[in-house]
């Protein structure tokens, strides 16, 4: 039987968990996948190609751990096997979460399908299939691992970014944009005028062609007051420049590049520190509009744990500043900590977007009031004031205590199809509605038809009238 999207992550996440001896031949095992296996209290055996620079070596040690688990080693293995006594699943998916999708509700981040067989002949065929490849397979040594790290992180660093020319971080692409070694550079204060007037000017030849601008290789640098070895990052590093302001407020000044020929600069009993100023990563341009959208949602991060960042990172300095990977606060914005579960809202919002999207909506998170899921039309920026007959904001998705909260333009009696109505203020003709969680995936998908269809002008409800009659014109109200 033939299964794809969130149908073959359910029936792979009950296969891992099974009660019975489970066989798995998986080109790559990746994050979540020790977590999936339940503690190991049953027999599995696990092949993996532990070499290829695709599987964690992180996320095999810790299935070593486990009791009952063998996870061995076969060269060149691009199969994708699990094996359970009455059935087996064939298909693309990895052992991983962005293969998967560990988390219920959740796909991976991948399209993936495959088949359920449940035929005895077949299944014969696979068990000796296993077999052979099990003999053959090697043992996973501590010095495989140390190989497979070096591997695993060599592919990390040379992953292609997503589509596009611009460095873009958003809840869709963000696991794109780990791995490869970026800083954050965050800081709190100017330097003072007594800092300014001890720099003095900066020396020729402190980096390749830094001299004049007529020079076609020159680099142009900025400066860093006594930070030390908190830069002393190797050369070719990229950092994100961000100012987190007395106010709360985040600040991006752009991008910076260690340079290959040391960063500090004495001046008197000072040292000043200087990197290269970059409008280019990996070739995608950061400039000002990608700027402000990295410090847009950066600002909630920093204010939240930025003290703490400090306390590790540099306890031997003030709350001045701090260099942070940003890995670490991608997870946290938009993943969860290694082997928790992800946040109610980022399911709703993951499985909102892909069931919108392909559909040629626009999906986005806000924060306030909320945090809330927006999907419209095709705005440029959803967060703005827009009037209602605009049809820019259509729906708007909250969840609490298990039930999802969804306001739209649809008529209340057509919304008391979907739910229990709610009596919520907002926007002039928007209304509510909420239901269970797991209804979300059904609902949403036939509530976005219909709105599609009102927004067409072949739905005219009613009970409230063409879609222009929504506000008044002139209206400054919001839809938002």
């Amino acid at each position: 039987m033939f299964i794809d999207g969130s149908s073959y992550s359910d029936a792979a996440r009950a296969l891992a968990s099974h009660e019975d001896p489970v066989d798995m031949a998986v080109a790559y095992v990746g994050s979540g996948a020790a977590e999936q296996l339940g503690g190991g209290h049953k027999a599995t055996r696990i092949l993996c190609d532990l070499l290829s620079g695709g599987t964690n070596p992180n996320e095999v040690a810790k299935i070593q751990a486990l009791a009952g688990v063998q996870i061995r080693h076969v060269d060149n293995l691009h199969a994708k096997v699990m094996l359970a006594p009455s059935y087996a699943l064939v298909g693309s998916a990895n052992f991983s979460d962005n293969g998967v999708g560990w988390h219920d509700g959740m796909p991976g981040n991948l399209i993936e399908a495959g088949c359920r067989v449940t035929d005895d002949v077949q299944l014969d065929h696979i068990r000796t299939w296993f077999k052979r490849y099990w003999e053959l397979s090697e043992e996973i040594t501590a010095d495989l691992l140390s190989q497979a790290s070096i591997n695993w992180a060599r592919r990390q660093r040379g992953r292609p970014r997503p589509a596009g020319d611009r460095f873009i971080i958003t809840p869709e692409n963000w696991r794109s944009y780990t791995g490869r070694d970026t800083k954050l550079v965050i800081w709190r204060r100017r330097p003072t005028a007594e800092e300014i007037a001890s720099e003095g000017e900066l020396p020729d030849g402190l980096a390749p062609g830094t001299s004049s601008p007529n020079n076609p290789h020159w680099k142009k640098l900025d400066r860093y007051h006594e930070w030390g070895d908190l830069l002393n990052l190797g050369p070719g590093v990229v950092l994100l420049d961000v100012r987190y302001q007395p106010q709360g407020k985040v600040v991006c000044y752009g991008a910076r590049r260690t340079l290959a020929n040391g960063h500090q600069v004495r001046r008197g009993s000072r040292t000043i520190d200087v990197m290269e100023v970059i409008s280019v990563i990996d070739g995608q341009r950061f400039e000002t509009a990608e700027r402000d959208q990295l410090a847009s949602w950066l600002q909630p991060e920093i204010q939240r744990h930025y003290i703490r960042w400090c306390d590790e990172l540099n306890p031997d300095h003030d709350e001045g500043g701090v260099v942070v990977d940003l890995d670490r606060v991608l997870k946290g914005a938009f993943g969860t900590a290694e082997g928790a579960h992800p946040s109610e809202f980022q399911q709703l919002f993951a499985l909102a977007s892909r069931i919108s999207e392909p559909l040629g909506w626009r999906c986005v998170t806000v924060r306030s009031p909320g945090p809330e899921v927006r999907i419209g039309t095709g705005s440029k920026n959803l967060r703005r004031k827009e009037t209602p007959a605009l049809g820019r904001v259509n729906l708007r998705l909250s969840i609490r205590d298990g039930m999802v909260r969804c306001g739209s333009y649809l008529s209340p009696t057509k919304l008391a199809a979907y739910g229990t109505p709610l009596r919520l203020s907002g926007a002039e003709g928007r209304h509510w509605v909420q239901w269970p969680t797991e209804s979300t995936a059904v609902l949403l998908a036939r509530m976005l038809d219909e709105t599609r269809d009102r927004l067409n002008g072949s739905d005219v409800d009613p009970e409230s009238g063409p879609q222009k009659s929504l506000q008044r014109a002139g209206s400054p109200r919001s839809a938002v």
